[in-house]
């Protein structure tokens, strides 16, 4: 297996964007291994979002009959509990703000 920088990793999955193809096509037609192209381009995405901060937050929309409420859970060191008719926008500044 060839070794490549990270750099040319970054390089192959913009090819694979631009491309239109399936992953699997796109790596039939390049030599690669779909599992590990895949594996790749998971593990450069997160250390990329680590870098900047970016993350996930788990938000819990209870089910009907319980009010049209969600929760937001940001770690452990917070908890918003919000109409879930409230502002996607809004709602993305505010996180925003809270994560640093």
């Amino acid at each position: 297996m060839k070794r490549r920088t990270e750099a040319q990793w970054q390089a192959l999955f913009s090819e694979f964007e631009e491309s239109g193809m399936t992953a699997q096509a796109f790596c039939q037609k390049r030599g690669l291994c779909a599992k590990y192209f895949g594996r790749k381009r998971k593990q450069l995405r997160e250390k990329k979002e680590a870098a900047s901060g970016l993350s996930f937050a788990r938000v819990t929309v209870p089910a009907r009959g319980e009010g049209d409420m969600m929760e937001l859970y940001l770690g452990d060191r917070l908890r918003l509990r919000m109409p879930t008719t409230i502002s996607a926008h809004w709602l993305a500044g505010l996180v925003r703000q809270l994560g640093g």
